[in-house]
């Protein structure tokens, strides 16, 4: 997870979440000019906002079970939010996702629903104030089910019927 524009005076939070063979940073920018749009362009549009791009291994082949890179994408931003400032766990969060980041953000919410009153976790989801979804699967309002009965990305792609160059 990677803060990357941080200004004296926040007011909200973005957070990217890329999607199947991306990462934190390529999915973001374009390879002919090289223009890395969460940092270069979004702060023009939207100052005083902390752009955070969120990280995890997006390989096909990836043996990671679904449900801890959930889990760690939760837990990840709760440690950075509470670790920047105390008004850090009340700021509003929009969501940016991805492709799979966009069913993985679901499984993370989710987490944060349910986790009750434990200190932060909980906050995540009482924060989110809008998510943005690009090429998301059109049938992913039951991925996180089946992502959580999956143990592997690939095995997740099949039970979905995706074919991860359609999706990256």
């Amino acid at each position: 997870m990677s803060v990357l524009l941080k200004h004296l005076t926040v007011e909200s939070s973005i957070v990217a979440i890329h999607g199947l063979g991306g990462g934190w940073k390529t999915s973001w920018t374009d390879p002919a000019t090289g223009t890395f749009w969460l940092r270069d362009l979004l702060p023009k549009d939207i100052p005083e906002t902390r752009i955070i791009s969120c990280g995890y291994e997006a390989s096909k082949s990836s043996t990671t079970a679904m449900e801890v890179i959930a889990a760690s994408l939760l837990a990840d931003l709760v440690r950075l939010r509470m670790g920047l400032d105390t008004a850090s766990e009340r700021r509003p969060i929009v969501f940016l996702a991805h492709s799979f980041g966009g069913p993985l953000l679901k499984g993370a919410l989710a987490m944060s629903h349910d986790a009750g009153s434990e200190v932060g976790i909980d906050s995540i989801n009482a924060s989110t104030y809008g998510i943005l979804f690009f090429g998301v699967p059109e049938h992913a309002e039951n991925s996180f089910d089946k992502l959580a009965a999956a143990t592997s990305l690939q095995q997740w792609l099949c039970m979905m019927n995706l074919e991860p160059s359609k999706h990256r």
